[in-house]
């Protein structure tokens, strides 16, 4: 895990993380967007716009209008930031029931003359009024030797790539570490930036991506990726739970706990260790340790069992988990979908927050039958 300036800063702060509800409102709208742009052959010679163009399920689309600016005279290197529209047609994109507007993007040309050849481009889109634990600079495409031609065109480019790129770069993991990993963190990732809820009617069928009507979104963005995309894990070893409709962090930390697949952190040792359907840690002395892997599932619990407070729990899966420090990076969401840090020892420690792992069965480990 690299150590970046915002992490520094964050240790410093330790900002704590907020309940589901609130995290999803200070983090829903973007407050940037931005491409920077590697022409291959000389393009326009003076400022130029395109738009970056979402499109529903339906095949309704928002263009929101990018102004590029050359970086420096003679130079083939723009970049581009949004329009003040520009910037207001993204936060209507993060409205209720708009998140499969975030699925089909592409570079578009409303009508201007003048085709791009394009060597290189990154588009980042950025929510700024967040966090400071959390990454704020979201990379959503990574292009290479593209073309978007004159008039009304448009270029689709691929997602999954730019969103892959972006946790490789952070984390330092290869192509093989990434593709190593268990399915539904895959899809978190690719889902990195996006920001909003899916009902049954606009596309999201019987299984909407965290429906609008659910009040812990976090809980519900988590689960929904296990149940469409992971392995059901068995309570008490015959009762069957696949995730689905799952909407409070606890209902899931619950499920782990009885499959023997819940570890919780202990300060004194600064490892998880395997507790029992009591909650209680098991082996005394021979504890059962885990390093917490990709995938797994991460939950703040509600310390205190008083969600008037703020600090009713938190759900979260985990991407890297470095035991020097006792920092996870995890995968958050709906509003918006970003990586975030979580000090996990430093919380535990101070007494203010306590946190248990859930083990999917991608991660290996044997089952308990209590």
């Amino acid at each position: 895990m690299k150590t970046t300036p915002l992490l520094t800063l964050a240790l410093t702060l330790a900002t704590a993380l907020a309940a589901c509800p609130a995290s999803a409102q200070t983090c829903r709208e973007p407050t940037g967007l931005r491409i920077e742009l590697t022409l291959s052959f000389p393009g326009p010679t003076t400022t130029f716009t395109r738009h970056v163009r979402f499109t529903d399920a339906d095949g309704y689309f928002f263009d929101v209008p990018v102004v590029f600016t050359r970086n420096a005279p003679r130079s083939n290197r723009w970049t581009g930031t949004p329009t003040p529209t520009g910037l207001l047609r993204l936060a209507v994109l993060t409205r209720e029931d708009m998140r499969t507007f975030w699925d089909d993007m592409s570079l578009a040309n409303p009508g201007y003359a003048g085709s791009l050849s394009i060597g290189t481009a990154d588009i980042y889109i950025q929510y700024n009024n967040c966090s400071s634990d959390r990454v704020l600079d979201v990379l959503i495409a990574h292009i290479t030797n593209g073309r978007l031609g004159s008039g009304n065109a448009t270029m689709t480019f691929n997602q999954t790539r730019g969103r892959r790129l972006h946790v490789q770069r952070f984390l330092g993991w290869t192509r093989a570490e990434f593709n190593a990993t268990p399915a539904p963190l895959q899809r978190f990732v690719y889902d990195l930036g996006k920001s909003g809820t899916d009902s049954e009617d606009s596309s999201g069928g019987d299984n909407p991506q965290y429906g609008s009507g659910a009040q812990n979104l976090c809980s519900e963005t988590v689960s929904w990726y296990y149940y469409e995309y992971g392995s059901p894990i068995y309570r008490f070893g015959t009762q069957r739970e696949d995730f689905r409709d799952i909407t409070f962090h606890a209902t899931m930390s619950d499920a782990f706990r009885d499959a023997g697949r819940q570890y919780c952190y202990d300060p004194g040792s600064e490892s998880f260790v395997l507790h029992d359907v009591n909650g209680r840690a098991v082996g005394g002395r021979s504890r059962v340790t885990y390093a917490p892997q990709p995938g797994d599932y991460l939950d703040r619990l509600d310390s205190d069992q008083d969600p008037s407070n703020g600090d009713d729990g938190h759900a979260m899966m985990i991407l890297d988990w470095d035991p020097a420090t006792g920092i996870a990076v995890v995968l958050d969401g709906p509003w918006a979908i970003t990586m975030r840090h979580v000090f996990i020892g430093a919380d535990e420690s101070s007494g203010r927050r306590e946190y248990c792992v859930g083990r999917v069965p991608e991660n290996g480990g044997a089952w308990i039958v209590w």
